[in-house]
């Protein structure tokens, strides 16, 4: 408004502004890899993540925060939101390590678990130079060191995206993508089929495929 006086202008300029817009952060993990196509592992692997760490990191300095997410499609505050993910895995180093002592993975002098002559190995695929992203790999190295697992952080230029995540070159890779769908089961089907391209886990069952099939077409 023109008509407002210079000062209440000035004031007005000194406020801060805020936007926000709903996006999802993830870690992937490659159920091709030799080792995590070991449900078992991978189960360790998610419960020994400290989620809400990662989430201290990723919000530092922004002035927010929220209730850690359990649902892949829905948001907090829509209908039929419900914790889904922390009803099958909450963050347990002493659970994890129960996991993997329980799949055969002993933990050696160095404590790196070992089992078969094989050392319990993965890589953590970082791409770029943020400094944010850095933090989180170095934050999951320390998790995965806790309960035995020697985690590596590979760093990659971004212009490698498209042929880390071709040829499944990883063992756990953090993605992204901004939430566009309103109704959290539009884009279901191309996320977690077995058989779709933007499956990069490579997880996926008959039945979980039928129940996307019924989930996708229901009638109006």
């Amino acid at each position: 408004d023109l008509h407002l006086p210079l000062r209440v202008l000035l004031e007005l300029c000194k406020r801060d502004r805020k936007g926000s817009a709903p996006s999802t952060s993830l870690i992937t993990l490659n159920a091709k890899s030799d080792i995590l196509s070991d449900i078992n592992v991978r189960k360790a692997v998610m419960t020994g993540i400290d989620r809400s760490q990662l989430a201290t990191i990723r919000f530092n300095g922004m002035g927010y925060s929220e209730k850690l997410p359990g649902s892949f499609q829905l948001f907090s505050r829509q209908k039929g939101y419900d914790d889904n993910f922390g009803a099958v895995i909450r963050f347990d180093k002493d659970e994890a390590q129960q996991i993997l002592e329980q799949d055969g993975w002993k933990p050696g002098s160095d404590g790196i678990r070992r089992k078969d002559g094989k050392k319990l190995q993965l890589k953590y695929v970082l791409l770029g130079d943020d400094s944010l992203s850095r933090a989180t790999a170095q934050a999951t190295q320390k998790m995965m060191s806790d309960i035995g697992v020697q985690l590596s952080i590979q760093e990659r230029p971004s212009s490698e995206f498209s042929d880390v995540v071709t040829r499944r070159d990883f063992d756990l890779f953090p993605m992204g993508f901004s939430q566009s769908d309103p109704y959290g089961v539009a884009y279901f089907q191309q996320t977690y089929a077995s058989d779709s391209q933007l499956n990069r886990s490579g997880t996926g069952t008959a039945e979980m495929d039928e129940c996307i099939d019924a989930l996708q077409y229901v009638p109006c």
